[in-house]
């Protein structure tokens, strides 16, 4: 034997471990599990600001119709329905926003005139018809129904002018209209498809 040979220490085999399929399997179907939660939280959080902007909206109208009646002692009558086709600023709302202050052909009274002020573009479109005494909603031909259940307008007035607010949104374009309503007659909000 040589003298070198023994004087050079032998190098030891360390064993290296990977991750085995299993494993690997299991990180797979972990984050595939925490993507689809974040994928439905997000649809959740951007379907409430959808709605939010909706409600926010109407409370807009709310105070704008106030406002109106306070100057002029009546309501501004704009829209010559409450639903679809009659919407502004677009007639008919799909899974797009439309800027809001553009003229309104299809509108009784310009938007202009109620002087209600958008963050940006909307998502939903919007209507709103009012009326003074002896009118009522229901002698105006005005009817809301949401989730298959007339909205009581009956109090509606009864010796006082009235405005009926409403707004309508097919944000994701499945051809099914979430819409809420609101009265003169308080701050209350209906809402109908909420999320659709």
């Amino acid at each position: 034997m040589r003298a070198t040979e023994h004087a050079l220490p032998r190098k030891r085999r360390v064993a290296r471990r990977g991750f085995s399929l299993a494993e690997l399997m299991g990180v797979v179907v972990i984050i595939g599990i925490l993507a689809v939660i974040a994928a439905a939280s997000y649809r959740r959080f951007v379907g409430g600001s959808k709605m939010a902007e909706a409600t926010h909206m109407l409370e807009g109208i709310r105070t704008a119709q106030e406002a109106h009646k306070a100057e002029t002692g009546a309501y501004l009558n704009i829209s010559a329905g409450l639903r679809p086709p009659n919407m502004y600023p677009v007639q008919t709302p799909g899974a797009f926003k439309t800027a809001w202050g553009a003229p309104c052909s299809w509108c009784t009274t310009d938007w202009a005139n109620l002087n209600v002020v958008a963050d940006g573009p909307v998502y939903f479109g919007y209507a709103t018809q009012a009326g003074a005494p002896p009118a009522t909603p229901a002698s105006a031909g005005i009817s809301i129904t949401l989730n298959n259940q007339a909205v009581n307008l009956s109090g509606l007035g009864v010796g006082v002018p009235w405005f009926v607010a409403t707004a309508s949104g097919d944000t994701n374009g499945n051809g099914v209209f979430c819409n809420l309503a609101t009265t003169s007659a308080g701050g209350d909000v209906f809402y109908e498809n909420e999320g659709e």
